[in-house]
């Protein structure tokens, strides 16, 4: 870390600082030991046995999809005090866009697009808010007691009123426990308290063994990654992907009251894979249980279920895909089962638990579309755990696969890399602005927080 000079500027490394690091024998050694991935020069021997085409996925009759709803979220953590720049403030910023596909595609006048037609195809929700980074509290709380509080005030008053009255955050969070006004939390944040398993209402309560406050939301556990002296952004990128599923189960569970009919023409598209990650995991075995049961209530009404899916623009899934793309050819799916993932993708120990045993709640795909772009996927199971339980990698077991991947190479873009347009609609209704953006979040801080 260097040295803050008094103009402003930055202590410079020597030009020539690099060379003793270049030339230790200890950082050779080191780096021999170590393997990555290899680069392809021919298709992998296991490749061809794990390749089907689009058109031989197994798929019952559904209704053609009319719709699709993509969200995304964006996150940003400035400085709030230039004298005191520890003094952190974060905003967080998600988007739920929806597109009309008979009103998009009918935009297209010869060669050219109609903007004020392709406008009128897409509408967007966003919900903005902000949290306490570092150095922020509030009066006679610690900075991660008003985290807390605060990521509860969040999820009590931000949520979609497209349905009528207001669905929260906390409503959501509430339908995903399968609970009514309360959410059981796994232990009391308290440090030395030994409280296990006890449930919270939605306004909160004092924990029954030491009498802290404890909000429902403390069920996400942010709180233990918070840094109360630094960046704050691994939490709030934790919160941020609960959010966006929430904002969908909102979606999803209003339509399933509202129109139960019109789910099954919906394609519903999380930006990033249908996982959660960190002390956020745990949630995903409530949403594989949350997914089954609409898909249970529309087969009872003789209706089939939505189109899910997450779309992933980087990673080591999106790097393989890439190296594999003169190989795969147009119009076909990957299937990578255990053996493939643990050899050729994400290498584990002998005896470790199965990838995505704990994180994911829908399981991976690539698929290279018509235009021969690549697109790395994750889709529900229609029952039961999409990683490390029997049955896990029948594709029968995925009947929404092929229709979702119909849908998604009817609404590809050129304006990004293997890209789809919803997706890029949400990202850019949900980015928070570098440069003078940053600078104006900043100023707001600074005014909210002078002293």
């Amino acid at each position: 870390m260097p040295y803050a000079r008094p103009d402003g500027g930055f202590e410079r490394a020597s030009r020539l600082g690099q060379v003793d690091m270049a030339k230790s024998e200890v950082v050779r050694e080191a780096m021999a030991r170590w393997e990555t991935p290899a680069v392809a020069t021919e298709p992998p021997v296991d490749l061809q046995n794990r390749l089907l085409a689009l058109a031989d996925l197994p798929a019952p009759e559904r209704p053609d999809t009319t719709y699709v709803l993509a969200f995304d979220g964006s996150i940003q953590e400035v400085a709030a005090r230039e004298e005191y720049p520890s003094v952190r403030v974060d905003y967080l910023q998600l988007a739920g866009v929806a597109v009309v596909l008979s009103k998009f595609f009918s935009a297209w006048d010869g060669p050219f697009v109609d903007p004020k037609k392709q406008a009128a195809a897409v509408s967007s929700q966003i919900v903005n808010a902000v949290l306490p980074g570092s150095n922020v509290s509030s009066p006679g709380s610690s900075s991660v007691d008003t985290w807390r509080q605060e990521v509860h005030e969040l999820f009590r008053t931000r949520g979609v009123s497209d349905f009528g009255e207001t669905v929260t955050l906390l409503d959501a969070l509430d339908r995903l426990f399968g609970s009514v006004g309360n959410v059981e939390v796994g232990y009391c944040p308290a440090e030395g308290c030994v409280q296990r398993r006890f449930s919270v209402r939605l306004e909160g309560e004092p924990c029954p063994g030491c009498g802290t406050q404890v909000w429902p939301t403390d069920v996400l556990r942010t709180h233990e990654e918070f840094d109360p002296d630094g960046s704050n952004l691994t939490p709030l990128g934790r919160l941020m992907s609960v959010c966006e599923r929430l904002l969908m189960t909102i979606y999803v569970d209003g339509l399933l009251t509202a129109a139960p009919e019109s789910l099954a023409r919906g394609l519903f598209v999380t930006d990033g894979p249908l996982a959660l990650f960190g002390t956020v995991a745990p949630m995903k075995r409530r949403l594989v249980t949350w997914l089954g049961s609409v898909t249970s209530r529309l087969a009872s009404l003789g209706l089939q279920p939505p189109l899910v899916v997450g779309i992933e623009k980087s990673g080591a899934f999106v790097d393989h895909a890439a190296a594999l793309r003169q190989w795969i050819p147009t119009g076909h799916v990957l299937h990578m089962d255990e053996q493939y993932i643990r050899t050729r993708v994400a290498k584990r120990a002998p005896g470790a638990d199965p990838y995505g045993k704990d994180e994911f709640y829908g399981r991976r795909f690539v698929y290279k579309t018509s235009t021969e772009r690549l697109l790395v996927v994750t889709v529900p199971r229609s029952t039961g755990q999409p990683y490390a339980e029997a049955g896990c990698e029948d594709l029968a077991g995925y009947p929404t696969l092929k229709s979702t991947l119909q849908v998604l190479d009817a609404i590809q873009t050129r304006l990004y890399a293997d890209a789809v347009i919803p997706v890029a609609l949400a990202h850019s209704a949900a980015a928070l602005p570098l440069g003078t953006g940053t600078r104006v979040l900043q100023d707001l801080a600074k005014q909210a927080l002078s002293v």
